[in-house]
């Protein structure tokens, strides 16, 4: 089904703001989202009387039809991976899940609720599906961290094996809005930036696959931070989490 370009998928797809596919395109968002209802309210019920925002994507592609040239595009908001038969119904179907992103450059765009650093020990952050280039990690402190001496790194884990991608950085006292990122030279610290000063976007990228990047600390101090890391894509299907 065609829509006018007044309309409001026509007016998304006019904007660049979502994928330009042939056929319907659906959308995954979390239920809990402060913006999910507006995406409701913006994508209806078509005309062929189909629900186009979801919150899972199986959901989603139970809503597809093979071969039609459908899309599922999945808001930053929703964190949970797809699924081994998520991805294998997506591909029988020859359904495209696309991560929301810039349409000029490609890169797209993972991030995680502001959330407590693990307690004198590792964590999770992203797991990374496919191949994909990192072009850059940052992260927000949302509350201010306590004044008390914690080391933090971030390291990545293959096949088991661990590998630091930046040296330890004492976070003791630092405040709320300051920002962290890594440089990729794996010996260098993390790099603390006030509120008010720029950050300068990372100088290299690196290639990266079927990784999970995880945090460690050497202490336990009450805070809360927000993930973000921008990246392409270099296969189908890629994508961090």
């Amino acid at each position: 089904m065609s829509y006018n370009i007044n309309s409001n998928y026509g007016q998304i797809v006019a904007t660049n703001s979502t994928p330009k596919w042939i056929g319907k395109t659906f959308y995954v968002t979390a239920v809990t989202w402060a913006n999910a209802w507006k995406l409701q309210d913006l994508f209806k019920i078509d005309n062929d009387w189909l629900t186009r925002v979801y919150a899972t994507i199986t959901l989603a592609l139970a809503a597809c039809v093979a071969d039609r040239g459908d899309s599922i595009v999945i808001a930053p908001d929703y964190t949970t991976a797809p699924t081994d038969a998520e991805l294998t119904s997506a591909w029988t179907k020859w359904v495209r899940i696309v991560y929301a992103n810039d349409p000029e450059t490609g890169e797209q765009l993972a991030m995680t609720e502001s959330k407590a650093l693990p307690a004198t020990t590792t964590g999770t952050i992203f797991t990374i599906t496919g191949l994909v280039e990192i072009i850059s990690i940052v992260w927000i402190v949302t509350t201010v961290i306590e004044t008390q001496a914690c080391n933090l790194k971030l390291s990545t884990v293959s096949n088991s094996a661990t590998t630091d991608i930046c040296a330890d950085l004492n976070i003791s006292a630092d405040a709320e809005q300051s920002r962290m990122s890594i440089t990729w030279t794996f010996a260098n610290a993390m790099i603390n930036t006030a509120k008010w000063v720029p950050v300068a976007r990372q100088a290299t990228s690196i290639i990266s696959q079927e990784w999970t990047i995880i945090a460690t600390t050497s202490a336990t101090n009450t805070w809360e931070i927000r993930w973000m890391v921008r990246y392409k894509p270099l296969q189908e299907w890629s994508r961090i989490v």
